[in-house]
């Protein structure tokens, strides 16, 4: 019988998010939107029209907006476009 897991809730992700920053930096940490490959979400996050309730929750936490942007997509078209001009080499 497969384990059922209770879905955590959007401050619970919000914590992880603070934690992986912590480890790794501010500037390598993103945002996916994978909903299609998941069987249960958290609560507050069920989808991406929900991304600006978890946004508002870092900037609750005292996130600067420079960091949230990062962490919401410029750190992504960064590493994109360092790719792009490896790939150009």
């Amino acid at each position: 019988m497969p384990l059922k897991l209770e879905p955590g809730t959007l401050a619970e992700v919000a914590d992880h998010v603070e934690h992986i920053v912590k480890v790794v930096g501010i500037d390598h940490v993103g945002i996916g939107a994978d909903f299609g490959s998941l069987t249960t979400h958290p609560v507050g996050l069920e989808d991406v029209s929900k991304y600006p309730y978890l946004t508002a929750e870092l900037l609750r936490r005292g996130w600067k907006d420079e960091d949230v942007k990062k962490f919401l997509g410029l750190n992504l078209l960064r590493v994109m476009r360092a790719v792009e001009q490896g790939a150009e080499k």
